[in-house]
């Protein structure tokens, strides 16, 4: 493990892993959108209000053990898939339906240590609603692009030929809309 990895782990401890964050890897941001708090209702987990994400590339997570304990779902056939701790419904991360676009956030409640300042903020109930997309779309671009020139995303964990580790779910339109209700605002 890297000295900027952070050891990684859903609540019970049977899924785990690190991610590398270091300061030129990944960005730490705050999410209000209701898709990223409603990941945590629909674990019948209560509305967090907001959720502190690690975005980062997928080859810098390292699944040490567990990964037969992860599954995802999705809001809808093309939406990006919600990755959580099967032992005990901890959401985990956000990926995309590809690794070839190999970005990652990691729910950094099931990261250790300290990850630094909050450099952007998605969806504030606050006008502007976005906050440090300045900072975050080139960094993401210049990611995404540095991963496929460099075949790094081959290493996802995440995927395996080209495929989900594990069978996304699609919501159905009564698991959306009661993952939704339970939302506090």
């Amino acid at each position: 493990m890297s000295a900027a990895a952070r050891p990684l782990r859903c609540r019970c401890g049977a899924v785990r892993g690190s991610l590398d964050t270091g300061p030129r890897e990944t960005i730490h941001a705050r999410c209000h959108c209701r898709d990223c708090r409603a990941a945590y209702t629909l674990r019948d987990e209560p509305d967090p209000g907001a959720v502190d994400l690690v975005m980062a590339a997928q080859s810098r997570l390292t699944l040490k053990a567990g990964a037969e304990n992860l599954r995802c779902y999705r809001n809808g056939p093309r939406a990006p898939l919600r990755w959580y701790a099967a032992c005990c419904g901890a959401p985990l991360f956000l990926s995309t339906s590809t690794p070839r676009l190999a970005h990652l956030s990691v729910n950094a409640d099931r990261l250790e240590g300290d990850l630094g300042p909050i450099r952007a903020a998605f969806f504030r109930p606050e006008k502007p609603t976005h906050q440090g997309l300045a900072a975050v779309i080139p960094h993401s671009l210049a990611k995404l692009l540095a991963e496929n020139l460099q075949g790094a995303w081959k290493r996802s964990p995440l995927f395996q030929g080209g495929e989900p580790i594990a069978e996304p779910h699609v919501l159905s339109p009564e698991e959306r809309r009661a993952s939704l209700a339970a939302l506090t605002v």
